[in-house]
C-alpha cells in the first residue's frame, strides 16, 4: 500500500531497509540487548548506503512514507518477536505454522474487506497466489526463523 501511495519503489527500499537501524535500537530499548559498536557501525552505512541507492533527493513526504514507516516498525518487531520466543524455547516450525496460519486469517479478512472476489480472479491468479502463499511464507519466513534460532536479531 505504501509503495502505491509512494509511487517509489526506491523510497520504499530506503524506508523498509531502515529496520537496519530499527532492530538494533528496539532491541537494546525493549530487550536490554548491548549491541557493539560495529553494529551500529555497520547500521548507519546500511541507511547511508540505502539513501545513496534509493532516493533522488525530489521526494517530499507524505502519507505513503507512514505507511511504509508503520511497515518497517512491523518488520522490527517481527524480527524481535522471533528473537524472543526462540530464547523461550518455542519449537521454530510451531512459530513458523503459527505465523502461516496468521498470516493466512489476515489475508482472508483483507481480502474479504477491500478485495472484489471472483472464482474466476481466484482461478485465474491460483499460481500466484499459492506461490506468494507458500514460497514467501510457507517457505522463507520458515528459514528465516530457523535462522535467526541461531543468530543475535542485530544480525537478522
Amino acid at each position: 500500500m505504501g509503495v502505491e501511495i509512494t509511487n517509489s519503489a526506491g523510497k520504499s527500499g530506503f524506508i523498509t531497509g531502515l529496520y537496519t537501524v530499527f532492530v538494533p535500537i528496539a532491541a537494546f530499548l525493549f530487550m536490554k540487548k548491548k549491541t557493539s559498536i560495529l553494529t551500529w557501525v555497520g547500521a548507519i552505512l546500511a541507511v547511508g548506503g540505502l539513501y545513496l541507492l534509493c532516493m533522488t533527493g525530489n521526494e517530499k513526504v507524505g502519507i505513503g512514507d507512514l505507511v511504509l514507516l508503520i511497515g518497517t516498525v512491523f518488520w522490527t518487531i517481527h524480527i524481535l518477536a522471533i528473537d524472543k520466543y526462540m530464547i523461550e524455547g518455542i519449537s521454530p516450525l510451531r512459530f513458523s505454522q503459527m505465523q502461516f496460519a496468521v498470516c493466512a486469517v489476515l489475508s482472508i479478512i483483507c481480502a474479504l474487506v477491500f478485495e472484489d472476489i471472483s472464482f474466476v480472479g481466484i482461478k485465474d491468479a491460483l499460481v500466484p497466489i499459492l506461490y506468494g502463499g507458500f514460497m514467501s511464507v510457507g517457505v522463507a519466513y520458515t528459514c528465516q526463523v530457523l535462522g535467526q534460532k541461531e543468530a543475535d536479531p542485530t544480525f537478522a
